[in-house]
Parts: structure tokens; C-alpha cells; sequence
């Protein structure tokens, strides 16, 4: 997402549908948002997923992206993922901070 847009937590979003294929994929992979969090708050790039394993995973499709945020709607990853804030451009910054 563009950093001009303002910062939204998830549970702003309201995502077009649903799709239950994804969802079974997430549910039975146990996906959670790959959540990295700063001093200024925590932020998911709306794409990378953390497997059951405690692997972080590739970037995951539209739908699947959709899905994931119905399910963190729902409260499937806990409440506190609610307030997380979908933004790609801080994600990727602290991403850079702990990779350098």
C-alpha cells in the first residue's frame, strides 16, 4: 500500500467477500499475520503470513490477504490483531531495521 494513504488497523477494514476455500487453507495451514510491532505501535504488510511451525511465509494472494482480515475481524488470531495497523511501507522499514 502507498505510504500516502492513512494507516488503517484491521478491524477498519471491511473486506468485499468472503472465500471459503482460503479459509480452510489458512485455518488447516495454521496462518497467522506475520505482526511486527515498534515503539510507535504494530503493523502487518497485509501479505506475509507466519506458518504453524513459526516459519514466516511468502506473501499470500488477494483473497487469501481478504480472508485473513475477515478471519482477524472474527477474532481468530486474538483480539489484539485488531488493532494492528496494515501498512506496507512501515512494515517493510522495521522488516529493514532487523534484517540490518
Amino acid at each position: 500500500m502507498p505510504s500516502k494513504r492513512p494507516r488503517r488497523r484491521v478491524r477498519e477494514y471491511l473486506p468485499k467477500k468472503e472465500h471459503p476455500v482460503y479459509r480452510q487453507i489458512i485455518i488447516s495451514k495454521g496462518w497467522t499475520p506475520y505482526v511486527l510491532c515498534d515503539a510507535k505501535g504494530c503493523y502487518w504488510d497485509g501479505r506475509t503470513v507466519l506458518h504453524a511451525d513459526g516459519t514466516m511465509g511468502v506473501s499470500i494472494s488477494d483473497p487469501a490477504q481478504e480472508e485473513m482480515i475477515v478471519l482477524a475481524i472474527e477474532g481468530r488470531f486474538g483480539e489484539r490483531v485488531k488493532d494492528v495497523f496494515i501498512d506496507y511501507s512501515r512494515y517493510d522499514r522495521i522488516m529493514d531495521d532487523l534484517v540490518t
